[in-house]
C-alpha cells in the first residue's frame, strides 16, 4: 500500500469519526503558518528572538465555540486541495529552505513525536528586554499571538507533498478540528490561539471532577455515546494505519485526542457499576448560543449517571469499546495507562452485560437515543477487548452478540449502530463468509441504492450527511 493510499485510508476513518461533530465545522480564520517545530526550537534558544517567536498555544479571552451547525471543514470535505507548504511566514521571515528541512521525515522533530500522544513542548515568547517600552512589548505580544495558530500547527508537519492532493495536510486539519472541540483545562500546546478553558466545574454537582472530554456538534453538552464512538474510531484508525500518521507528522496529535477523550471516560467511571454518561442539559444548551468558555456561567450543567438500578448498557458498552481500543494503541508506548484503560473497559463491559438495559439512559433522549439497542455495542466492545487482551472468550461474545443484531444493510456504521463496523472487523479476524456477505449487501446499497448529490456526494440523511458519506 503506497503512502497516498495509507493517508487516504486514515483520513476516511478519522472523518467517519466526525459524528461527534455531527455536521458542524469551523472555518479556520487564519491560514496555518509555516512555523516549524525545529525553527521554533531554535528561536526559543535565542535571547534576541522575543519579537519574532510565536507565543504558542495562547488562548484568547474571547474564545468562541468551535463549531457551527451544518457543514464539515472545507479542506476535509473537498479532499484538501493542496497548497504549497513552502510559503514563507510573514511574521518571522522564515526561509523556505528551513521549512522544507523541518518538514522532512528524517531528522525533524516532527517525525520523532510518535510516543504516548505527547506533543513537543511549545515555544513561549521570550522575556522582553528591560528597556523596551511597555507599549512596544504589548504590541509584540499581540502580534505573536495573532501570527499563527501555534508553533506546532505549521503549514504542514509531515513529509513533502508529491501528489496533486495533499491528504496528509487534510488529515492534519481534520485532527485540528478535534482539538477545537475539547472541553476542560486545555494544554498549552493545543493548536489554536483562540480556544480557552471551559466548563471546569463539570461534575461538582455529583462531587466529582468531570471536566474534560469533547463537546458535541455545535453544542456545549458532553454526550458520551457519540463521543465514545468517535474515540473508538480514531483508535481503530491508528491501530490499522499508524504509519500514515507517522509520515504525515500527526501521530502525536491523534494520540493526544484519543487520550483526551478516554481520560474523561475514566473520570466518568468512579465505581465498577456507576457511569456518568452525560454532562449538560441538551434542551437548556440549545436555547442559548455562545462561546463554550462562558457556558457554565449561563446555565446549570447537571451530571447524569447509570447504575445497577437504572441501566445504561448501550453507552457503557460503547465506552468499553473506546477504552479497550485505546488500551491497544497505547500498549507499547505507555503500558501503565494501557492497563488502566483496560481495567475500566472490562468493568464497563461487565456492567453492560449484567444489566442489559437502557432504562436509565434518558437524559440524551431526543438527541442521541439508542435506536439499535445495546447488542451492537456489546459486540463492538467485545471485539476490541479480545484484541487488547487476547482472550478468545471475548471474540466468542463478539460473534454471539453480532448474530443478535447484524445491522441494517441500508444504513451505515455510525454512533448508534456499530454492526457494520463489527462485521468488517470479524470478517478480517475470522474470514467467515457470513460477515463478508453482510458487508457486500451493505456496500451494494451504497453503490446502487443510495441517493447522490449532483456533485457526487453519497447522501444518506439530511442530518449530518457527511458523517455517513
Amino acid at each position: 500500500m503506497n503512502n497516498k493510499t495509507m493517508s487516504r485510508k486514515a483520513l476516511t476513518l478519522i472523518t467517519a469519526a466526525a459524528m461527534l461533530l455531527s455536521g458542524c465545522s469551523q472555518e479556520y480564520p487564519d491560514r496555518l503558518t509555516n512555523d516549524t517545530r525545529s525553527a521554533a526550537s531554535d528561536a526559543q534558544e535565542s535571547d534576541t528572538s522575543a519579537s519574532s517567536s510565536s507565543e504558542s498555544g495562547t488562548q484568547t479571552d474571547s474564545g468562541t465555540e468551535s463549531t457551527a451547525e451544518g457543514s464539515q471543514p472545507s479542506d476535509t470535505e473537498s479532499g484538501a486541495a493542496s497548497e504549497s507548504t513552502q510559503v514563507a511566514d510573514d511574521t518571522q521571515g522564515s526561509q523556505t529552505e528551513a521549512s522544507s528541512a523541518a518538514q522532512s521525515t528524517e531528522g525533524s522533530q516532527t517525525a520523532s513525536q510518535n510516543t504516548e500522544g505527547s506533543s513537543p513542548a511549545p515555544s513561549s515568547a521570550q522575556a522582553s528586554q528591560t528597556d523596551a517600552p511597555a507599549e512596544t512589548t504589548a504590541k509584540q505580544t499581540e502580534k505573536a499571538a495573532n501570527s499563527a495558530l501555534s508553533q506546532n500547527s505549521g503549514e504542514y508537519e509531515g513529509a513533502k507533498q508529491t501528489a496533486d492532493m495533499n491528504y496528509g495536510e487534510a488529515l492534519q486539519k481534520a485532527i485540528i478540528f478535534y482539538d477545537l472541540q475539547r472541553s476542560g483545562d486545555l494544554p498549552d500546546d493545543i493548536r489554536t490561539n483562540w480556544r480557552g478553558d471551559s466548563c471546569l466545574n463539570d461534575g461538582k454537582d455529583a462531587g466529582l471532577d468531570l471536566s474534560g472530554g469533547f463537546f458535541d456538534a455545535g453544542d456545549n453538552v458532553k454526550f458520551n455515546l457519540p463521543m465514545s464512538y468517535t474515540t473508538s474510531v480514531l483508535a481503530w484508525s491508528v491501530y490499522e494505519d499508524k504509519s500514515a500518521y507517522e509520515k504525515s507528522g500527526q501521530l502525536s496529535y491523534i494520540l493526544d485526542n484519543i487520550r483526551w477523550g478516554n481520560d474523561y471516560f475514566i473520570k466518568c467511571h468512579p465505581e465498577a457499576n456507576v457511569y456518568y454518561y452525560q454532562v449538560g442539559d441538551g434542551h437548556a444548551d440549545h436555547s442559548w448560543w455562545g462561546p463554550a468558555e462562558v457556558a457554565e456561567t449561563q446555565m446549570k450543567r447537571p451530571s447524569y449517571k447509570v447504575d445497577l438500578s437504572s441501566g445504561g448498557s448501550t453507552v457503557a458498552a460503547g465506552t468499553a469499546a473506546s477504552l479497550a481500543s485505546c488500551a491497544l494503541v497505547f500498549a507499547d508506548s505507555d503500558s501503565a495507562y494501557s492497563k488502566l484503560c483496560l481495567k475500566h473497559a472490562k468493568e464497563l463491559f461487565d456492567y453492560a452485560e449484567k444489566v442489559k438495559s437502557d432504562s436509565g439512559y434518558s437524559a440524551a433522549g431526543g438527541f442521541y437515543d439508542s435506536h439499535s439497542g445495546y447488542t451492537d455495542e456489546l459486540a463492538f466492545a467485545a471485539y476490541w477487548l479480545y484484541k487488547a487482551t487476547g482472550d478468545k472468550s471475548y471474540l466468542d461474545k463478539a460473534e454471539s452478540y453480532y448474530s443478535q443484531h447484524p445491522g441494517d444493510y441500508n444504513w451505515a456504521f455510525c454512533w448508534d449502530d456499530k454492526s457494520m463496523g463489527t462485521a468488517l472487523l470479524l470478517a478480517k479476524e475470522t474470514g467467515k463468509q457470513l460477515y463478508k456477505d453482510n458487508l457486500e449487501k451493505h456496500l451494494d446499497y451504497w453503490v446502487s441504492g443510495i441517493n447522490y448529490t449532483p456533485k457526487g456526494l453519497a447522501y444518506l440523511d439530511q442530518w449530518g450527511a457527511l458523517r455517513y458519506s
